[in-house]
């Protein structure tokens, strides 16, 4: 069973970088049981800063939203190593399909056999000025 440390503040979710200490809370988000569904769309991404890496070949596998049943909480990135030389992270995302938001856990992946999601992608937000008119994409 993987499972993963989620830290909570309040209604937002903080999860520091490796070898911080947690600003919440922490509990785990086990990832391998059901589809992961749910009927609100993911947050747009956390602008996260890696730290430096602590090993060479190190990967960082940057932080994503997962879903708890009530809300989105925030998993923060971190550095990983690859299980064989060349392999590659696919990130885990959200599937928009059947009006829910499907969570595709990441993995990690030969080169030669990285799988292409459909992953959901909030709509940009209008810059100032933009012909968009400041209207929400589709999903929002």
């Amino acid at each position: 069973m993987k499972r993963f440390i989620v830290s909570v503040l309040g209604s937002s979710v903080l999860a520091l970088a490796v070898g911080a200490p947690a600003c919440g809370p922490a509990y785990y988000v086990d990832v391998d049981n059901d589809p992961v569904l749910a009927d609100l769309a993911p947050p747009d991404d956390l602008d996260e800063t890696p730290p430096p890496a602590p090993w060479d070949g190190a990967v960082w596998t940057r932080g994503y939203w997962y879903w708890t049943g009530d809300r989105y909480v925030w998993v923060a990135g971190q550095w990983s190593r690859p299980p064989a030389v060349n392999f590659v992270w696919v990130h885990p995302g959200w599937v928009f399909m059947n009006n829910h938001y499907r969570f595709v856990p990441g993995r990690w992946a030969h080169p030669q056999r990285v799988p292409r999601y459909p992953y959901y992608r909030p709509a940009p937000r209008p810059q100032p000025g933009h012909p968009s008119g400041g209207h929400p994409g589709p999903h929002r």
